[in-house]
């Protein structure tokens, strides 16, 4: 007896992966991005709880942010790799500096904030995902030949990075300029060139000039998929953030200021990406600047 046919546009094997990702905003357009690819997304919001989910099942990707409320999303990436049955891994920030530091600590990719278009990251998961699991996704983009555009927040370079055998030690860096530099001019490419075995992989972004991460400017809002943020997902976000300004102490705000530096990297917002630049430069004495760009935000009307 022949199975039935699968219903239009919809993929014989479904590919799962585990996003970890505290931001609601960012977690949403990167689940508008997988599921253009025909990937189904899992989440969780904090090392806690990507623990708990890969104690009970192993997706073929995980996509980790670095900075958690809980800790460092590296500590994640250093975790698996260790494992027997490592997952693909790509790690992403809205600080691109940390990318040299995620591949050579073990993961396969690094996607900055705010996301590029659709075609360039169906390119990282092409070349991230094991060859069977790539072969069950949806690279559209990719087929139709759509223009690949980087996020704006990637710099140039070529690392070593990471699709090694598990629990294998990382991979050097090629000479002393590179471990200097950690930059070496690369191709407009993003590419995973991967051996049979996964034990070499390398990634080359585009370069890009101008002022330094910390000051650079905040790009459109169409950086990441041609779409503006979810607003709803936005203003929880927002939310969110208000609540750990109130918390007593200031432990807590070096990950507020990243938090809402890469909540302003993916809504295109100048004004709150200064204030959140702000937080990390003076402390304290900054919150009530970046408390009252937060009231602002919600006391307008969402956009849906």
């Amino acid at each position: 007896m022949r199975p039935a046919p699968h219903p239009p546009g919809a993929l014989p094997h479904s590919v799962t992966i585990l996003l970890v990702e505290d931001s609601r905003c960012a977690s949403d357009a990167i689940r508008r991005l997988c599921q253009a690819s025909g990937i189904r997304v899992r989440r969780a919001d904090c090392l806690k709880s990507a623990r708990r989910h890969l104690a009970t099942y192993r997706p073929a990707l995980v996509i980790v942010d670095i900075g958690l409320p809980d800790g460092s999303g590296l500590d994640l990436v250093a975790e698996l790799r260790q494992q027997p049955t490592c997952p693909a891994i790509i790690a992403t920030s809205g600080d691109d500096t940390r990318m040299k530091e995620a591949l050579i600590g073990g993961a396969d990719g690094f996607v900055a904030k705010p996301f590029g278009s659709l075609a360039a990251f169906q390119r990282i998961l092409r070349n991230s995902l094991p060859p069977e699991s790539a072969a069950a996704c949806r690279f559209t983009a990719l087929e139709r030949g759509d223009p690949i555009v980087e996020s704006i927040s990637a710099r140039h370079g070529t690392y070593p990075a990471t699709g090694r055998a598990p629990g294998t030690a990382p991979a050097a860096l090629p000479d002393a300029a590179s471990r200097t530099s950690g930059r070496i001019p690369g191709t407009a490419q993003t590419t995973r060139q991967a051996t049979a075995d996964r034990g070499v992989s390398v990634v080359k972004v585009a370069p890009v000039t101008g002022p330094a991460p910390t000051d650079r400017p905040v790009p459109s809002a169409s950086a990441h998929c041609g779409q503006a943020p979810d607003q709803l997902t936005f203003r929880d976000d927002l939310r969110q953030a208000r609540r750990l300004i109130h918390r007593p102490g200031e432990a807590h705000l070096p990950y507020v200021a990243q938090f809402v530096g890469g909540l302003a990297l993916i809504s295109a917002d100048a004004e709150l990406g200064r204030a959140a630049r702000d937080l990390a430069r003076a402390g304290r004495s900054s919150l009530p600047a970046l408390e009252q760009a937060i009231h602002e935000r919600l006391e307008k009307p969402p956009l849906i």
